[in-house]
């Protein structure tokens, strides 16, 4: 694509990032391209606050204490690997990702878990990104073994602007929070996650969102539609 672009003769900016840090880096970028760097540091002092507000409660939970939580990206069986954005937000939030440094499948550069190998992870949590995932895992009898299926603890992660926590998410700092949350809701009882969502899409992409659609997009429903399993 660089080369293409070379022999156009426009300017441009690639923009690639795995991670947390390189999100944010990719954001500064974009800013001083774009003469917008006084809000594309807002929004990194945002995304860093939202680091260090979660890290400060979740530093001290002993490893062996942490929530043991799979995640699915897009696909049921499809998952995180060290080194990714997801594997970066998940441990933020203080989550025990039980894909990280575990022998995964790779098929066109997406890394997947077999049925069997996720059965043996037994998490406690699941957590997916697309719509119908959960409700897929949760009827379907090869799953109904693990305890986060038999606890009802497979949640949709919220769905807004993209897909919270997604690769190419611009709400990873939101889903840092609602993770947290969601694992540790003793540890985060005066987190208002409604309010955080409507200033983050206030402040960041001008939107004034009523408390219904605030509502959907954290549950994470009406904002795509479902994809078949």
């Amino acid at each position: 694509e660089v080369q293409k672009l070379n022999k156009s003769k426009l300017s441009f900016l690639v923009v690639d990032f795995n991670s947390m840090k390189e999100q944010q880096y990719a954001i500064e970028m974009m800013g001083l391209v774009l003469g917008a760097d006084d809000k594309a540091q807002k929004y990194n002092n945002y995304y860093q606050n939202c680091v260090e507000r979660v890290q400060k409660r979740v530093e001290l939970i002993p490893q062996g204490e942490r929530v043991k939580v799979y995640h699915a990206i897009n696909e049921a069986t499809r998952t995180d690997i060290k080194g990714s954005l997801s594997a970066d937000w998940l441990e933020a939030a203080g989550a025990d990702n039980v894909s990280i440094n575990k022998d995964l499948k790779t098929l066109e550069g997406k890394y997947f878990a077999s049925l069997e190998q996720i059965l043996l992870w037994n998490p406690e949590v699941i957590l997916v990104n697309e719509t119908g995932v959960a409700n897929y895992i949760l009827t379907n009898n090869q799953w109904a073994p693990l305890q986060a299926v038999k606890n009802k603890k497979v949640w949709q992660l919220p769905n807004g602007i993209s897909r919270w926590g997604h690769p190419s998410s611009p709400e990873t700092p939101l889903v840092i929070l609602w993770t947290a949350q969601t694992l540790y809701p003793e540890k985060f009882l005066d987190l208002d996650m409604a309010a955080e969502t409507r200033s983050f899409y206030k402040d960041f992409f001008g939107l004034e969102l009523s408390e219904e659609v605030v509502d959907r997009i954290i549950a994470g429903e009406g904002m795509r539609i479902a994809r078949p399993q």
